[in-house]
């Protein structure tokens, strides 16, 4: 399909392909499988973004992305097919949350537990707005 050329066809044909056309034409099911995989895959990517920048990656990840996107592009997928994927996004998820830790601790070391106080101060830092 291609893109609308103005705001009001985009709108239009967003509202065509929108979550309430998919429940109405696969089901509550259906269509409540596909968003969990659609925010299992967000949640994904923002651990692994974070475990990049600390340097840990796997390619494995990034080829389940491309994998989960083309699953949920085919029109008639099965409540089986769709519960097969949501968990093995589960599996993929445990990988990139080991690759964080790595990327955390490898960074940062490992957390120690560390005692703060919890009583209020009356001194307040120069930078803390109010002090003269």
């Amino acid at each position: 399909m291609p893109l609308a050329a103005d705001a009001a066809s985009l709108v239009k044909q967003g509202e065509s392909v929108g979550i309430a056309k998919r429940r109405t034409a696969l089901g509550d099911d259906i269509t409540g499988l596909q968003e969990l995989l659609t925010y299992g895959l967000k949640g994904i990517a923002a651990y692994a973004d974070h475990a990049a920048v600390l340097g840990k990656e796997d390619p494995k990840v990034y080829g389940f992305f491309f994998e989960a996107l083309d699953f949920l592009a085919q029109p008639s997928p099965t409540v089986d097919q769709l519960l097969a994927m949501n968990l093995k996004a589960g599996e993929v998820n445990l990988t990139v949350m080991g690759l964080l830790d790595a990327g955390n601790t490898g960074t940062y070391g490992h957390p120690v537990p560390t005692v703060v106080r919890i009583t209020r101060s009356k001194a307040r830092p120069s930078w803390c707005p109010g002090t003269t």
